[in-house]
């Protein structure tokens, strides 16, 4: 179990006061924010990205193909320099890493909703608790410099020892999507 400082400052991640939509209780949106420390450390890859990546929208809902309890988050960020490849476009690495983070975070609400995450672990605990098996990407368009991207994850199964979940980056101001993603998440070995 890897050990986190807890003197990690925390993002700038945080709900949209006019525009927020929630169905779940402030509780839960609270340890959500609390948890993004444990996954953005200054120096760590990414860390100015996530620190631009604002929380949208957090639900949990019924499936009504299967009954299945599945929730849905949604976070928005600005298209800036640091995510651009030598083209001008969105990197294929930067989609990838955005799918990574925000489905991981789908799947820890899911969890804390689902009680699957004891009230006496801690974040760290938590954020490691699985680890990825795949992602797999497809690369629809690209998008370019100040465009608004909504970044929609869905949880799609919760296993025993597998974790799955979607994520769709849309580009929000040109109305076309991006990139898809699947990311499948497991226990990790307790054996290195």
């Amino acid at each position: 179990m890897s050990s986190f400082s807890t003197s990690r400052s925390a993002p700038n991640w945080r709900m949209e006061s006019k525009e927020t939509r929630t169905n779940v209780p402030s509780e839960m949106i609270q340890q959500l924010t609390e948890m993004i420390p444990y996954l953005s450390s200054e120096g760590l890859f990414g860390h100015e990205i996530l620190q631009r990546v604002k929380l949208h929208d957090v639900s949990v809902y019924e499936r009504p193909e299967d009954g299945k309890t599945c929730a849905r988050v949604v976070f928005r960020l600005t298209v800036e320099h640091d995510m651009l490849n030598v083209g001008g476009s969105l990197h294929g690495g930067c989609g990838a890493f955005l799918v990574d983070i925000c489905s991981s975070m789908a799947l820890w609400a899911l969890g804390v909703y689902k009680n699957d995450f004891a009230k006496e672990e801690s974040n760290a605990a938590a954020s490691t608790k699985h680890v990825s098996q795949a992602i797999n990407m497809l690369y629809h368009g690209g998008t370019h410099l100040g465009a608004e991207l909504e970044i929609v994850n869905t949880t799609t199964s919760w296993g025993k020892r597998i974790l799955t979940a979607r994520t769709e980056i849309w580009d929000a101001t040109n109305r076309r999507l991006v990139a898809s993603g699947t990311h499948v998440k497991m226990e990790p070995s307790t054996k290195l």
